[in-house]
């Protein structure tokens, strides 16, 4: 609307018409946004929907950024009897500050299914004051001061006694 522009990420996952399978991809809330280094874990579930048989699928996953540039690529072959559920871990540590999508297509004889899941790399925050680490730090050594403030003071306050005697 006049000179505001805003973008919206939009994730369309496909799939076949008669659908053996379905497939997900979830990112925990708390890993969507990762720091440069950091990798990405995600869960993945493969469910069979009506009949279960027993059948290997080919698994195919890929990390695009949001300009379709491919980035990640890995396929492998499991054996699913009506369902699975793993975690996979991605290596990211290479990617740039921005917005990602990693999708899993799942290959079966007669069709496929698709997920995908966004998430963003930063970069890594550097030790500061808003840091809730650097708080923690700095309220462990204000404790660990505090005693020995304390302790300071009792035992001169000991051998005083102890000379006063």
């Amino acid at each position: 609307s006049g000179s505001v522009k805003k973008e919206v990420l939009v994730l369309i996952n496909v799939g076949s018409e008669n659908r053996l399978f379905d497939v997900s991809i979830s990112i925990p809330k708390s890993s969507r946004v990762l720091q440069i280094g950091d990798d990405l874990r995600a869960f993945i579930s493969l469910f069979q929907a009506g009949t279960p048989f027993k059948v290997d699928v080919t698994v195919n996953y890929i990390i695009k950024d949001f300009d379709e540039n491919l980035l990640y690529t890995e396929s492998e072959t499991l054996f699913v009897y009506q369902s699975k559920t793993f975690t996979k871990e991605f290596q990211v540590y290479s990617f740039k500050p921005g917005d990602y999508v990693v999708g899993v297509d799942l290959n079966y004889p007669g069709g496929f299914a698709s997920s995908s899941e966004h998430f963003s790399i930063v970069e890594r925050k550097v030790f500061g004051f808003g840091d809730p680490k650097t708080i923690f730090a700095f309220g462990f050594v204000a404790l660990i001061l505090i005693i020995g403030i304390i302790f300071v003071i009792k035992y001169k306050r000991a051998t005083e006694y102890i000379r006063w005697r």
